[in-house]
């Protein structure tokens, strides 16, 4: 478990290793990226706007940003956002997905 206050050497592998499997995936597949990362994305969805809806709540940490970036990189996008641009009612859902 990563902790927003975890050992920074064991959260670094463990985005390159993310990142990894995620450039493995063949592009017609599709990632889906579930669990509790530990961090918090926030409200704001400046530079982020179509993978974070502004949904959240609070202000954003440092693992918060490196789950943003991490996305944005591999085009996954908030499934709530997602979901509810689409029109379909979501509730509290908090995953990524591409």
């Amino acid at each position: 478990m990563l902790l927003t206050q975890g050992n920074r050497r064991k959260k670094k592998r463990f985005w390159i290793e993310v990142f990894h499997l995620v450039s493995c995936v063949p592009q017609n597949e599709m990632v889906m990226l579930a669990g509790d990362m530990n961090g918090h994305v926030g409200s704001s969805n400046v530079g982020y706007d179509g993978m974070h809806g502004g949904t959240g709540y609070g202000d954003r940490n440092a693992d918060g940003s490196r789950i943003l970036r991490f996305c944005r990189w591999a085009k996954l996008s908030h499934l709530q956002h997602t979901l509810h641009e689409a029109g379909i009612p979501v509730g509290d859902i908090h995953s990524w997905s591409c």
